[in-house]
């Protein structure tokens, strides 16, 4: 089992989502910006406990995108922002690293997840890189378009 990244990250995402859309219509004003204080330097949201991380584990920037990815792998974890998934440390114990990726236009969120990558590959783990096709698009993104 992996150590623990950070046991003390406390998180109010303030997204709102209907029928599986951003609708900011229906945001929490009281949340907006509330990321805006978390620091860079192995912060994460595991969406699965320690205990379900044994040999792969799959990373994301953004909470929906890697709720999205978890259809078809797990367990994830997020990173909350492109700082957080540059800097994800390497993990004793992990073979396999699959990194979903955000297609952003100006590249912050492919260069953080080559980044990641390069730093695991580098300590000899095998890593990957998803990245959606269309820029601009997450993993949730795509996802969702190929659903419809």
């Amino acid at each position: 089992m992996p150590p623990r990244v950070n046991g003390s990250i406390g998180l109010a995402h303030g997204k709102a989502l209907v029928n599986g859309r951003h609708d900011p219509a229906s945001d929490d004003p009281r949340l907006n910006g509330s990321l805006n204080g978390v620091t860079s330097g192995a912060s994460v949201v595991r969406l699965w406990p320690d205990e379900a991380v044994e040999l792969g584990l799959g990373i994301g920037k953004g909470i929906e995108t890697c709720l999205m990815a978890a259809h078809g792998f797990q367990p994830v974890w997020s990173c909350l922002n492109s700082g957080n998934l540059a800097t994800c440390p390497v993990l004793a114990g992990i073979e396999c690293l699959t990194v979903f990726a955000d297609h952003d236009v100006k590249g912050a969120g492919q260069a953080a997840a080559w980044e990641c990558r390069n730093r695991w590959i580098d300590a000899g783990v095998r890593a990957r890189v998803i990245l959606p096709d269309a820029v601009g698009d997450d993993v949730a993104d795509e996802w969702t378009r190929c659903a419809e």
